[in-house]
């Protein structure tokens, strides 16, 4: 005759395992979740940090080269020559200076009395640079749009013996100035765009340069001012420095 077989028998035993195991695998998830949690906090903190350290260095780099050429064509403007040629339209040390000038284009010495015209050979905006230039304000870099191509201006004002603004020294800087300076750039850890901003007004803004390949998924984006109306933006590419999350809640992963 067959007996039935006895299904076994749930003890205290048994149920106080299967909650202690149970425990246990709450405790794991929880510990996974928050890992990770904590890690991707870290990753924003190391991404921001990254983008903060490498737009701060090359806004400076810009500025420090934005500064030589200003330091130079300052002290073109104020040598007793420039002052003399001015006076007596002396061709031959404009051309001296425009080989002492790196990057300059053209130049010319302008008197005063024929600050005025200015527009109709090289708009507006050169003409209010000139301009202000004579009445005495700080001496800027303009970029300017003209024909669907950019020129950048450099006003510096000339003054006589009675340190008086006599005229200006007006320098336009061309492609191989701009090669220079964006080279202050570093074009292998993103995209880096600079800015022209009038008056700190947004909306007028006009595009120095960008370079860099266009990243695909945007980090944290910084920008720095170079001066008071340029202004750099950092992109920062898929290759900059990321930590690794999986290695770590793998751990966590195995538990459960």
């Amino acid at each position: 005759m067959r007996t039935k077989a006895r299904t076994p028998k749930r003890t205290i035993v048994f149920y106080s395992r299967l909650t202690i195991w149970l425990a246990l695998l709450f405790i794991a998830g929880g510990l996974s979740f928050q890992s990770i949690q904590v890690n991707l906090f870290t990753q924003s903190d190391v991404d921001r940090a990254f983008a903060d350290a490498m737009a701060e260095q090359m806004a400076h780099s810009l500025s420090t080269r934005l500064q030589d050429t200003r330091r130079l064509q300052t002290a073109a403007s104020r040598h007793p020559l420039t002052v003399r040629a001015l006076e007596e339209n002396d061709p031959a040390w404009k051309a001296t200076l425009r080989q002492f000038l790196s990057g300059v284009s053209s130049l010319q010495l302008i008197r005063r009395e024929d600050a005025m015209g200015l527009q109709s050979s090289h708009g507006y905006a050169v003409q209010e640079l000139v301009s202000r230039t004579l009445s005495g304000a700080d001496m800027r870099l303009e970029a300017v749009q003209r024909n669907g191509s950019l020129h950048f201006y450099w006003a510096s004002p000339i003054r006589n013996e009675q340190n008086q603004i006599a005229g200006v020294l007006l320098a336009e800087y061309g492609s191989g100035w701009l090669s220079q300076f964006q080279s202050g750039t570093s074009q292998t850890m993103g995209q880096i765009v600079v800015n022209q901003f009038v008056d700190n007004d947004r909306s007028r803004g006009l595009e120095i340069f960008r370079i860099g390949q266009e990243v695909k998924r945007a980090g944290t984006i910084v920008t720095k001012p170079i001066n008071d109306y340029w202004y750099l933006t950092y992109i920062p590419s898929d290759e900059r420095p990321q930590l690794e999350l999986v290695p770590l809640a793998t751990p966590w992963l195995i538990v459960l």
